[in-house]
């Protein structure tokens, strides 16, 4: 059942809107239902038939008697998707909510008219598909019979003209259910003396325009939110004509209802409306900019050659969409730069996107953002090529120094450390899930003396950020709406993501908001994706502020050292090195803060004169702090990958029709992860259930559409053996639990004081045996939750092949075990804890719980390198929050308050 833009969601959006309230009958649940993707078991089993809004913080679900009650429909809707007319000819809808039905199935068949929806793939191959040229001549019948020209082109029905065809002139295509006839049935019909009050039925109109807006928002998820006028755009064109601001300005207006007989009745608008002030007419988006970067290709990042042909042509399709490629919107490097700044950010990542964002808010400070990257290659946006550019050009790629314990298997027993090097950091190639950690772990940093960063003081930063599209449908009062970080599900899910849920359910764990008021569960995550695309922190945060003049920005520039004067310790620039080999030298007036991250910053501190007095001067380096910490209490969490088969063919479900799917609506395998938005946080034996504290994490992994060699439905998803004779292989899904709480800790030193080389990394992984022993206990559960019924469903069995090195112990025994995760480790990325946080007097610490290096003054680290120990789960959400709470810290230094404030 797919949380998201549903139409069950505008349903339950209009009814609101309407009428003012829900009715006093709704029931409210956890779940969003989509029409279009419903799991009618699992619905039946909890007894709901119809979905919530989940836009903005509305959460609603109706009972089938309660529809029919309140609407006058009878019959289950899932039973009419494929005739709507037939539905709409026998149940004719009666009154104000009949009403709402008609809105939202004349906006359904508006959708059906020039929307083709692809069958996405099933593991139980129970789904027919059908050749996209097939559903496109019979939606052009569909059209031709409508009277509407052509095929459906976007360019043909441009966003803008779809009001136009909601809510047409009275000869128009659909003017029996016109925008007119619409307000008269409001008003009771066309003897109603709503229709004498100019003001009543200007309001009207503007409700039910906003529905059409919000309407456009679920039905056509091509487009964006930054696409949409806002509300004082839209007067400043009307040109003194009546304006609608008034219902950004306030949640509630009074309105003589006549044909309700109350004269004054309180309206409440919904908070989104308010928050959004957005009506529904695209901004024209400026494409004409040329790339700048264009970076590594989909085909190069697949394999080669044998991708070029289909993987090479479909990145030209994905680069032809405006809002994918945004060549207008995308940071410039600034050509000929200041000399001198307010503040200098060193790191363009994750953090310092944030960091600089905030920053540059206040309009006299100048801040100069330095990033070694370029800009992020278009074929990042694509959710299901998030592993695409691992070991491209965009990634540092790190190997660890030869392991003792870990990866022995691997080349010279060296790890991979995946790290961005692009603007917006690891935050352009992660996963994308949104995952806080546990309460326990913020209490844990401010036990060790880190006041300010207990669970309650570091929330608010976390809803500062935050713009969660389902707020409604999580736990009341840990999400925010409004920020500019957009937190939502991928619009796709695969059918297995909710028996994996169902397998958590039988094994005792509940299904939450893990974000929420607990920690301990599975969830299908909420991402950091906007309308079926990757929102990094550059598109995010930068993008927004890429045009203010006190915002300058240098890419593919190497930070060499952080300036400071060796007298009084105080940091006063930064030296650079260009692509070009020119060495440059910027000053900030107030502060450097350097967010490089859990390898970078840790190196240019070094580099800079500032850590083990010992290993400076062993390479020639001068001594300006003697800082013992830096470098060290490096770690990770730390997996291992399960591979199981299930009762399924392995084709691959990257083709023509999911990618047509992905290109038009956003919608689709390729709008997802796959299996890898699916988590849970489960106990080993090692862990005290009632602190809410697990110490394994679940990630999974399957039906990831990121590689096809040709693109027809049915491609082998092997290489083709047996010269593509013989049967293809199974579908292979792989469960991975990971290690929350490592005690091993590594570190980082340099390799030389050539800025250019790569630092020496010791993960030093599984180095403390506890850690295997957990490690091997999530193993054991994540077997156990293969062995569900609803995972059995699919024939859910592991493979087991042994690991190299591991075949002569029994398979399956601890020993076993134990061998198999040190010599095939699979490391997460979620390094931290380098430039450990501390207090004043902690020999270890790098810097105070201000974020300030100690013994430096002006000189702050924000980033993941800051954490005491690393939170429950994946590192980008804290990253984010550091930056916000560390922004703020400079900003209350700086101008003498806080630009904090209670969201």
């Amino acid at each position: 059942m797919r949380q998201g833009r549903s139409n069950s969601h505008f349903y339950a959006y209009t009814h609101h809107v309407l009428s003012g309230s829900f009715e006093s009958e709704c029931r409210f649940c956890g779940r969003a239902l989509d029409l279009y993707n419903i799991s009618i078991i699992s619905i039946r089993s909890r007894g709901w038939e119809c979905g919530a809004f989940s836009r903005g913080g509305w959460s609603g679900a109706y009972r089938v008697e309660n529809i029919r009650k309140c609407s006058g429909i009878t019959g289950n809707y899932y039973q009419y998707y494929g005739n709507l007319d037939e539905f709409y000819k026998n149940n004719p809808p009666k009154g104000k909510s009949g009403l709402l039905i008609r809105i939202f199935f004349h906006a359904l068949s508006i959708r059906n008219t020039f929307r083709t929806r692809f069958l996405s793939p099933s593991v139980d191959g129970s789904e027919t598909r059908y050749p996209p040229a097939a559903l496109l001549q019979s939606q052009r019948r569909v059209m031709s019979a409508k009277g509407l020209p052509g095929g459906p082109s976007r360019s043909q029905f441009p966003t803008s003209n779809i009001l136009k065809l909601m809510f047409p002139k009275p000869n128009g295509p659909f003017r029996h259910r016109g925008m007119t006839n619409l307000v008269h049935e409001i008003g009771g019909g066309k003897s109603s003396t709503l229709n004498k009050s100019r003001d009543d039925r200007c309001l009207i109109h503007r409700r039910v325009k906003i529905i059409a807006c919000h309407c456009l928002l679920f039905l056509m998820p091509t487009v964006e939110p930054s696409q949409l006028l806002t509300y004082r755009e839209q007067n400043a064109e009307n040109r003194g004509r009546r304006s609608i601001s008034p219902l950004a300005r306030t949640s509630s207006r009074t309105v003589a209802d006549r044909a309700t007989g109350s004269h004054k009745r309180k309206v409440k608008l919904p908070v989104e409306v308010l928050a959004e002030k957005r009506v529904c007419r695209p901004r024209r988006m400026n494409c004409n900019c040329p790339v700048t970067q264009p970076g590594p290709t989909l085909a190069s990042t697949c394999g080669g050659n044998a991708f070029m042909l289909f993987m090479g042509l479909l990145e030209v399709f994905i680069r032809s969409q405006c809002d994918l490629e945004d060549p207008c919107g995308r940071p410039v490097s600034r050509a000929i730069p200041d000399r001198e700044y307010d503040f200098i950010v060193v790191g363009g990542g994750t953090a310092g996107s944030v960091v600089a964002s905030r920053l540059s808010e206040v309009p006299h400070w100048r801040v100069l953002l330095i990033e070694a990257g370029g800009n992020e290659p278009t074929g990042t946006q694509v959710p299901s090529m998030f592993l695409n550019f691992l070991g491209s050009s965009i990634d540092w790629q790190y190997k660890t120094e030869p392991e003792d314990q870990a990866c022995l298997n691997e080349q010279d027993r060296r790890c991979s450390w995946p790290r961005g090097k692009v603007i917006g950091g690891t935050s352009v190639m992660n996963g994308m899930m949104y995952m806080r950690g546990a309460k326990k772990d913020y209490d844990d940093w401010a036990s060790l003396g880190n006041s300010g960063w207990s669970y309650q003081d570091v929330l608010p930063y976390f809803l500062k950020s935050e713009d969660n599209l389902q707020a409604g449908i999580m736990d009341p009062g840990y999400h925010g709406v409004g920020g500019l970080l957009t937190v939502t599900q991928f619009p796709y899910h695969p059918p297995l993501s909710h028996a994996i849920l169902q397998g958590g359910l039988e094994l005792g764990y509940p299904v939450r908001d893990l974000n929420g008021v607990g920690h301990t569960g599975f969830a299908i995550a909420q991402t950091t994706s906007r309308n079926g695309s990757r929102l990094s922190t550059s598109r995010a945060f930068l993008r927004p502020a890429k045009d203010r003049p006190n915002l300058h920005i240098l890419l593919n520039t190497t930070a060499t050292r952080v300036l400071i004067n060796s007298t009084n310790k105080e940091a006063y620039g930064v030296e650079v090195i260009r692509n070009n080999g020119q060495i440059e030298s910027f000053i900030a007036k107030n502060e450097v803060i350097v967010s490089g991250g859990a390898v970078n910053s840790p190196q240019l501190l070094l580099l800079s004169g500032i850590g083990p007095e010992a290993d400076l001067r062993q390479l020639g380096i001068p001594v300006v702090h003697n800082l013992d910490g830096v470098g060290r209490n490096l770690h990770n969490h730390v997996a291992f990958f399960l591979n199981f088969f299930i009762n399924d063919t392995s084709t691959t479900p990257l083709n023509w029709a999911t990618a047509m799917e992905y290109l038009l609506f956003r919608d689709g395998l390729m709008s997802s992860t796959g299996l890898s938005e699916v988590t849970g946080f489960v106990n080993s034996r090692f862990a005290n259930a009632k602190e809410d504290f697990p110490d394994i994490q679940f990630f999974f992994a399957g039906f990831l559409a990121n590689c096809a060699r040709t693109g027809q439905v049915g491609e082998r998803a092997d290489d083709g053996g047996s010269n593509g004779t013989g049967p293809p292989p199974q579908r292979m899904i792989t469960i991975i639990p990971a290690l929350l709480h490592p005690k091993s800790r590594g570190l980082i030193k340099l390799k030389t004081s050539n800025p250019l080389d790569y630092p020496l990394i010791y993960a030093r992984y599984l180095t403390e045996p506890e850690d295997a022993d957990r490690l091997v206990e999530g193993i054991k559960i994540a077997i156990q939750l293969a062995e569900t019924p609803s995972l059995q469903k699919y024939g859910m069995r592991l493979d087991r092949t042994p690991v190299m090195g591991c075949e002569n112990i029994a398979f399956g025994c601890d020993a076993y075990w134990q061998c198999a995760v040190r010599r095939a480790t699979g490391p997460e990325n979620h390094q931290a804890g380098s430039c450990r946080m501390g207090p004043t007097g902690d020999a270890g610490a790098v810097v105070d719980p201000e974020l300030r290096v100690h013994g430096i003054d002006r000189l702050r680290v924000m980033d993941a390198s800051i954490m005491p120990k690393v939170t429950s789960g994946n590192t980008n959400a804290p990253a984010i929050m550091i930056a916000e709470k560390g922004s703020d810290m400079t900003k209350n230094r700086w101008i003498g308050q806080t630009a904090w404030k209670k969201w």
